[in-house]
């Protein structure tokens, strides 16, 4: 079980708002059944990625309760693809987790990538490095129900990247699509941000 008491008490700066961005890009694999997505997110001190697979019904539903969220000021929604390795061996773990705050003025999102990779004890080096992820992205509520539309239509799969921060949202195709055994979608995707500045980290 992850423990999970919440987003830390701390203000929502402009410096730290900023900062955030999330960016899911889609790749060429089995659609319209399954989706093959790679997310990178920051909360302007640390930042992840994780390719995981999904489906368009399941990126819909998620978007459109991120969109009317929240409906009251205790309000959570809870999204999770794969399983942590201690639970069920799994390829990878993915989860988000929306909160209100401030009565509804604020929300927050956690979230968490987890590779289920495995660190050799004895310091050998590893088949594949073990990559975990886990922080709070803090945002106004207008900019939540932003991110959930745009979610929603992203899975209508006529994008390949949905970009979102403080005050970038877009969906568009700038992302070169290939047949997934043609390359490496991590670094097709980290290829493909954006260069406005405030969204980088620094």
């Amino acid at each position: 079980m992850i423990a999970d008491t919440g987003p830390p008490a701390v203000s929502v700066s402009r410096r730290s708002v900023m900062r955030y961005f999330i960016q899911l890009t889609r790749h060429l694999y089995e659609e319209p059944h399954q989706l093959n997505l790679v997310i990178i997110a920051s909360n302007g001190l640390a930042a992840g990625s994780l390719e995981f697979y999904s489906n368009s019904d399941r990126l819909h539903e998620f978007g459109i309760r991120l969109a009317e969220f929240p409906v009251h000021s205790r309000d959570s929604i809870f999204c999770q693809r794969g399983y942590e390795e201690q639970i069920r061996p799994w390829g990878w773990y993915f989860m988000c987790r929306a909160v209100a705050l401030n009565e509804m003025r604020d929300c927050a999102i956690r979230m968490r990538f987890n590779n289920n990779g495995r660190n050799p004890p004895d310091g050998r080096t590893p088949e594949s490095d073990a990559l975990l992820t886990d922080f709070w992205i803090r945002s106004t509520t207008d900019r939540i129900r932003k991110l959930g539309n745009l979610i929603a239509e992203f899975s209508g799969l006529k994008h390949r990247r949905l970009y979102w921060d403080a005050e970038q949202a877009l969906i568009d195709n700038a992302l070169e699509f290939k047949d997934r055994r043609c390359g490496d979608n991590l670094a097709a995707a980290w290829a493909s941000l954006p260069e406005w500045p405030d969204t980088r980290l620094r």
